[in-house]
């Protein structure tokens, strides 16, 4: 794997063999990894949550870092990290005691700030070959009926950008009963004018992985309330140029919110292109009941919100399917010999028929969706043309990955 700089680069750009050609142009994918947290307060050089930024920092590399509720401002945030590398930053002082916005990256990085205000930093991000995205780091107003302020103010910035761009931090705002847990049921205030706003601007959840909760009240018993408020959204067309970017959430610790961890790359491809799913997939019909299943189950909200959430649950489905899958063909022929010895054995010594029919049935769909798999990885007609799992046949495949 090559590293290597250019003009315009953000950060690091990881170069992986074997992208595919547009014309004489090799696409090139940016390899980013962000921390967002609130972290609810700084202004304290006790603050326990300084302890652990400084610990996450020293186990994880991170091109930038926001952090949200600072408390103080930014001069003061500016040293506690440079030895860690992020000797440039911007933010928005905090307000006496509220509020408070940083965000530091390293020298190398490129980002422009088109405005730092209270509740949002909107930042320009170049790519190579001089192409460019947009990230909106954000921080949700804490009082409810100041909210539509604010997704006004973002919906004039989104509607002035001409590229992808993406939205990540503590919103502050539960967008469904789902994303809730204890506390009071029914309406859930600001959640209806929240989700209108975002299929306005057809914002797309940017998928995660982790605890589901990034909030929690810290009451003890009954009393404990947990949320997701701290999370990403993508526009229309952001899986365009990042299909596998997505969120992990860490679990809750010194503050009431988890620190999120955003990534352009969430797969590690090792060299080779991440794992899609294909058309051999249509196959089974497990896999068309699940996205069934997925698109029947009712949703709240609107028709394009309805239609939004259903088509990310069964994208997700799918995805979580095609993969759970392709493990499991993963075995080596040896284990299903054994399997089918094993189950020979049960038959003769004990008469039980089940183990040696289940590996059996098991042996036979791997080596038909095997031969499907490594058919569609051809892109030739080899059934057609005389072609067989010969040598030359595995050679072709290999030449192509």
């Amino acid at each position: 794997m090559d590293w290597f700089r250019g003009g315009g680069i953000v950060g690091l750009c990881r170069y992986e063999p074997g992208v595919e050609l547009v014309g004489n142009a090799v696409v090139v994918f940016l390899f980013m990894k962000g921390l967002c947290w609130n972290v609810r307060g700084f202004n304290n050089p006790l603050a326990p949550t300084i302890a652990k930024t400084r610990a996450l920092l020293s186990s994880t590399y991170f091109d930038f870092i926001f952090l949200s509720e600072t408390k103080c401002k930014v001069a003061l945030v500016d040293p506690m990290f440079r030895s860690f590398g992020f000797s440039r930053s911007f933010g928005v002082d905090a307000d006496e005691t509220k509020g408070g916005l940083w965000f530091g990256f390293r020298h190398d990085a490129n980002f422009e700030c088109l405005l730092a205000c209270q509740n949002f930093i909107i930042i320009k991000v170049m790519q190579c070959g001089g192409s460019f995205w947009y990230l909106c780091l954000i921080y949700g107003e804490p009082v409810t009926h100041k909210r539509e302020a604010v997704w006004n103010d973002l919906s004039e910035w989104i509607q002035s950008f001409d590229n992808p761009f993406l939205l990540i931090g503590d919103f502050n705002q539960v967008d469904y009963q789902e994303d809730k847990w204890g506390g009071s049921k029914g309406r859930i205030p600001g959640a209806a004018l929240f989700n209108k706003w975002k299929a306005e601007h057809l914002l797309m959840d940017i998928l995660y992985k982790g605890p589901r909760f990034t909030w929690c009240n810290k009451r003890e018993d009954n009393s404990v309330v947990l949320e997701r408020l701290d999370k990403g959204y993508g526009s229309w067309d952001w899986n365009d140029i990042f299909p596998n970017s997505g969120i992990t959430h860490l679990p809750i610790q010194v503050s009431d919110h988890a620190p999120i961890i955003f990534e352009t790359n969430l797969i590690t491809c090792n060299g080779r292109r991440p794992y899609r799913m294909e058309a051999w997939n249509l196959d089974y019909e497990e896999c068309i009941r699940l996205v069934h299943n997925q698109w029947t189950e009712p949703v709240s909200g609107s028709a394009t919100v309805r239609m939004i959430r259903k088509l990310s649950r069964a994208r997700n489905c799918m995805r979580l399917w095609s993969i759970s899958k392709r493990k499991e063909w993963n075995k080596k022929w040896s284990d299903f010999d054994d399997n089918l010895v094993e189950g020979l054995h049960e038959i003769e010594t004990k008469g039980v028929t089940r183990t040696f029919t289940t590996a059996y049935a098991s042996q036979v769909e791997y080596a038909k969706v095997s031969a499907k798999y490594w058919k569609q990885r051809a892109k030739m007609k080899w059934n057609t043309e005389g072609d067989t799992c010969s040598k030359y046949f595995f050679n072709w495949v290999k030449g192509r990955a």
